[in-house]
């Protein structure tokens, strides 16, 4: 609307967007913004421009996740569970929290074990695997009452500076690498810094242990390849676990048989000054050596 003068309060009227709101709970004042849920997935109006913001979470869930039993097992080392629903369906039902010291959107639906979270500023989006029932209207902080087996029912600060233990999942979508041949990963180089938990409990990074308290590893996290030659079907290629404090981990040389396919996971509890820059992979054509 455009303010007018005099005795006319708007002087025109122009539709911003043909979206209609599916649900009125997704409907969320933000910086400078407004954030709702429509058709065609979340949307958010800035001024007279409507945009989606949800693009790379639609479409179909991966087959493979169901092909493969191996991979809902890994996602279970962290107590993760692999998303039930597509995203459209899951906004349907969804309240949405914001949480406003990190700038980020928490999607939650009732009916599900399961969040999601987008950054405003990275455009990344990423889950939490918890229930959350319902949102805390306390802005700028954001509260939530969370009810999951992997945590003591209540009401939760979604923005917790002091937390020392992280649950993650990073699981990449199927890779070809290059042409479609039959080749083997020799060996695999996750670069960054991976950090066991030692403790539930750190002060100033270093690990708080009590008396009587063990030094065993407070949490297991480890690196797993899988490899198919249907992109449908995945099997263990390999793996490191009961990783310790190190700088860029390198899996063991592998010598299993060539696939044309391949995931690869880390999944399992972490210190949260992890920092993870990039994976790096040695892999070569199956027939690359063979006599003739």
């Amino acid at each position: 609307m455009s303010v007018g003068t005099g005795n006319v309060v708007y002087s025109t009227q122009t539709p911003i967007t043909r979206d209609v709101c599916i649900n009125p709970k997704s409907i969320k004042g933000i910086d400078q913004a407004v954030i709702f849920a429509s058709k065609r997935g979340l949307m958010m109006i800035a001024g007279n421009i409507t945009k989606s913001i949800s693009d790379d979470m639609i479409g179909y869930l991966p087959s493979c996740v169901v092909s493969s039993p191996i991979i809902s097992k890994i996602a279970a080392i962290g107590s993760f569970t692999l998303s039930l629903v597509e995203f459209t369906q899951y906004l349907e039902k969804a309240e949405i929290g914001y949480n406003y010291p990190e700038n980020e959107l928490i999607i939650a639906n009732k009916n599900y074990p399961y969040a999601y979270l987008f950054n405003m500023e990275s455009r990344t989006w990423s889950k939490i695997s918890c229930c959350i029932k319902n949102f805390t209207n306390k802005y700028p902080e954001c509260y939530a009452l969370i009810d999951s087996e992997s945590v003591t029912p209540g009401v939760y600060d979604m923005q917790n500076s002091h937390r020392s233990i992280s649950n993650i999942l990073l699981l990449t979508k199927p890779i070809k690498m290059g042409s479609n041949v039959h080749k083997r990963i020799i060996q695999t180089a996750l670069r960054g810094m991976i950090k066991s938990a030692m403790s539930n409990l750190y002060l100033r990074g270093e690990p708080v242990m009590f008396r009587g308290e063990s030094l065993n590893i407070f949490s297991n996290v480890g690196l797993y390849i899988l490899g198919s030659n249907d992109a449908e079907y995945f099997t263990l290629i390999s793996g490191k676990e009961s990783i310790v404090d190190i700088r860029d981990l390198v899996t063991k040389m592998n010598k299993s048989k060539a696939f044309k396919f391949f995931i690869v996971a880390l999944a399992g509890g972490v210190r949260t000054d992890v920092s993870l820059n990039y994976m790096e992979f040695v892999a070569s054509e199956a027939f690359e050596n063979r006599l003739r």
